[in-house]
């Protein structure tokens, strides 16, 4: 990111197109404070609304994890409190997917980090430095590019510079919107974004707890039928449902193994589960699909 004033139209122009082809910011959706998302349990985010929603609008909370090559968005449904008059909905368990460090390349600058990623959305080159994973972009990369990074662009480089350095997993990139009856966005919050943290306390009530065990995934990209959610959990989700709107398909793949038995030979089936401490666990990569 050179300051040149051909840089700084050309980046101009490219937020402008971007921004022109995305729905209504929202006047009267106004979104909760999502300060972090824990590792091992549900997080909550909430809306208020100035008006009732039309007949057979809904809203929605999209979600998807800071990746370098994967942007598309998951989402779930909001469920209207009437007693709080808000609206809330739980988020899947989010994977311990580390984040990458990327620099941009020819860039002198301390703050090359921030430079990289503040390239990324100001330009029409998904990867700046022409190295990220091309065949995990093209397989699994075909609709979040055209969501604009509000929280990204709108930041001082130094600042996010520092504050992408304290970042140990992925974070979590979220907005809602109002949808109408066939799922299309009539309107939408900025986007935000919030830390995965292993301190993270989150208080859920009673229903947002029965919600958590399960819930049911919205899809956005066709890639993602029947594939593993990109970097969140597969525990408590109960439901898919495609970009037609299809409910039913398969949920997650199974992880099945055999071990042996204590007198010797093959034992029964189980599902292990590997956490981000166990050493049987490779370092996560956000490369990976």
């Amino acid at each position: 990111m050179k300051n040149s004033t051909a840089t700084l139209a050309v980046s101009l122009l490219v937020v402008s197109a971007l921004a022109a082809g995305t729905p209504l910011l929202a006047a009267d959706l106004v979104a909760g404070e999502l300060a972090c998302l824990p590792l091992g349990e549900h997080a909550v985010v909430t809306a208020r609304t100035a008006a009732p929603l039309a007949e057979e609008e809904s809203l929605r909370a999209y979600f998807r994890r800071l990746s370098h090559e994967v942007e598309d968005f998951y989402w779930v449904e909001m469920t209207f409190d009437e007693s709080a008059g808000s609206w809330w909905a739980v988020l899947p368990l989010p994977e311990s997917a580390r984040l990458a460090r990327k620099s941009l390349e020819g860039y002198t600058g301390a703050d090359r980090t921030a430079a990289w990623w503040k390239t990324k959305e100001t330009t029409p080159e998904r990867d700046p430095n022409r190295d990220l994973d091309a065949e995990t972009i093209r397989d699994k990369a075909s609709v979040g590019r055209h969501d604009r990074r509000d929280w990204l662009l709108d930041g001082e480089p130094a600042e996010l510079d520092r504050w992408l350095a304290t970042q140990k997993y992925e974070p979590a990139e979220w907005f809602l919107a109002r949808v109408d009856a066939e799922g299309r966005v009539v309107e939408r919050t900025p986007m935000r974004v919030a830390p995965i943290d292993k301190e993270c306390r989150v208080e859920l009530t009673d229903d947002q707890r029965d919600e958590a065990n399960e819930l049911d995934i919205g899809d956005t990209a066709a890639w993602q039928e029947g594939d593993v959610p990109f970097h969140w959990e597969c525990e408590d989700i109960s439901r898919r449902i495609d970009v037609d709107g299809d409910e039913g398909q398969q949920v997650c793949p199974v992880a099945i193994v055999w071990w042996p038995a204590a007198a010797g030979g093959l034992g029964a089936l189980g599902y292990v589960v590997v956490t981000d401490d166990d050493p049987r666990r490779p370092e996560a990569s956000p490369s990976r699909p």
